[in-house]
Order: structure tokens, then C-alpha cells, then sequence
């Protein structure tokens, strides 16, 4: 997305709509000679990705250093959380003789299907990486069914249906059938 003559943003999207990964993840850098002006056109794609109502990460090398929320590092954290986004970091991300700053920043719209954040001590450039654990849910509630049940049924076909009962069960708790018309059809 080109914001000026002289400043241009990169953003990078995946978006999944594979069944059971309903995930935007979107990369971003901010150049450090890049103003403040980009935030509203960086506003009006979140807009267009909240909208989505799907579970999103956003994370990049902002160079606003969160650390400090003062100036256009507040305006920024203020911009995201209008958003219902959470940062998830708090640990310096480049750190040098003479300061730490948080400018690499991961922000998720479901920040409880996060298991973990951290912040790797090397690194092949000035900045650290970060790193996340996403909790993938059905996976989760399907390692926690009972399935040693299945072992009781003495017919196969008892044994598919308990099994393929509790599958679909999941299956349509978390990525349920929805119906859509294609416009043209």
C-alpha cells in the first residue's frame, strides 16, 4: 500500500478459510522515516478485516516502541485497541548498549487462543524474534474427549457411530456448515 511519495508500508495477509483454521494473520513493517499519517490507511484495513470477524493476528516491525506509550507510540496502542485487538508482547524486542524498545509487536483479536509469547535471546539482526503458540481449539477438545469408550462397543459399527457422534459433534461446534449463495448461481 503506498502512502506517500516517500513512505511506503508493507503489509503481507494469509488469509485461511481452510475448515477448522479460520485464521487472518497479517505481517507488517513500518519503516522508522515513515510518519504517522499511514495509521489511517492502515485503519481502514483493519477496518476491512474486522469486519471479517475472524480470528486475526497482526504482528510486524512497527517501530513504535510500546515501552513507552507516549506520542504516536500511544496514538498507535489507542488505534489497535479500538479495534479490540491485545498486544501481546512485553518484552524488549531490540536492545542495544544504550536502550531496549518494544517495536515488534503482535496484536490478536483472540488473544485467549494463545498459548504462549516469547522473545528468543539471538538473533541475525538488530532485532529479537518473536515467537507465538497458537492453541488450536478443536484439536484441543478433541484430545480431551474419552475416546477409551470406544474399546466397550463389541460391534465396529457401534464403535464408528460413538466415534463419528462425538467427531461431528466438534466438528460443528467449531467449524460449523454454513450455507451461502454465490451471487450468479
Amino acid at each position: 500500500m503506498k502512502l506517500n511519495d516517500e513512505h511506503v508500508i508493507h503489509c503481507y495477509t494469509a488469509d485461511s478459510t481452510i475448515v477448522l483454521l479460520l485464521l487472518l494473520v497479517c505481517y507488517c513493517y513500518r519503516p522508522p522515516s515513515c510518519n504517522v499519517y499511514w495509521l489511517s490507511d492502515f485503519s481502514d484495513s483493519m477496518e476491512k478485516y474486522f469486519l471479517k470477524q475472524k480470528e486475526c493476528i497482526v504482528l510486524g516491525d512497527f517501530n513504535f516502541d510500546i515501552l513507552k506509550s507516549v506520542g504516536s507510540s500511544r496514538v498507535w496502542l489507542e488505534l489497535i485497541e479500538s479495534f479490540n485487538y491485545s498486544q501481546l508482547g512485553d518484552k524488549p524486542t531490540r536492545i542495544s548498549q544504550h536502550s531496549s524498545t518494544l517495536i515488534d509487536h503482535i496484536f490478536s483479536n483472540a488473544p485467549n487462543n494463545i498459548s504462549s509469547i516469547s522473545v528468543a535471546h539471538y538473533s541475525i539482526s538488530d532485532h529479537l524474534p518473536v515467537c507465538l503458540t497458537r492453541i488450536n481449539a478443536f484439536l484441543s477438545d478433541l484430545a480431551q474427549q474419552s475416546w477409551s469408550y470406544i474399546n466397550s462397543y463389541e460391534e465396529p459399527s457401534a464403535a464408528v457411530q460413538f466415534f463419528k457422534t462425538i467427531f461431528l459433534s466438534l466438528l460443528d461446534k467449531h467449524a460449523p456448515l454454513k450455507k451461502c449463495q454465490q451471487p450468479g448461481w
